[in-house]
């Protein structure tokens, strides 16, 4: 992409908190950290944007209480983000990160850190949209670097 006089258009900077949705027709680099969370970016090869969530939790049951916060939540969230971008979804494919656990984690903790990588894999079947790359599980937190643009991720892996 260029802008004017031909010099290229620079991306703008976010950084994602946990519990929010981030999508944007501008060429973006979002920025995230993940431990025990799960984001999802999803990517618009024909239109070339694309858009990622932030959840700590898998899942609500009870629709008032719907927040991004939640898997179920925040991945109908992203996918209404990307359609009112003008995304089709035959067209989305998608990157799944996080769900680390720590030694000291509580049994209880671990089991949310593998549901939250659950309800990403189980929704995107669901919606019939292919993953084209994972890196979830582990114990090290994640931080990740995506490109809105071109779909490209960078992820730093360190300890906590």
């Amino acid at each position: 992409m260029e802008g004017t006089n031909n010099s290229p258009i620079q991306p703008i900077r976010h950084t994602l908190s946990p519990c929010t949705i981030f999508a944007h027709n501008y060429p973006s680099i979002v920025y995230t950290e993940l431990l025990d969370a799960v984001s999802v970016f999803l990517y618009d090869k024909k239109l070339r944007v694309g858009g990622v969530n932030h959840f700590i939790r898998p899942y609500v049951r009870k629709k008032e209480l719907a927040k991004p916060m939640f898997g179920n939540a925040a991945m109908i969230g992203l996918i209404k983000k990307m359609i009112h971008m003008g995304t089709e979804k035959v067209n989305l494919e998608a990157q799944i990160f996080g769900g680390a656990t720590l030694n000291n984690f509580t049994f209880s903790q671990r089991r949310v850190a593998r549901k939250n990588v659950k309800v990403a894999r189980k929704f995107l079947k669901k919606m019939k949209i292919k993953v084209v790359s994972e890196d979830t599980g582990g114990n090290k937190m994640r931080k990740v670097y995506f490109n809105t643009a071109s779909n490209e991720v960078i992820v730093l892996k360190s300890d906590p």
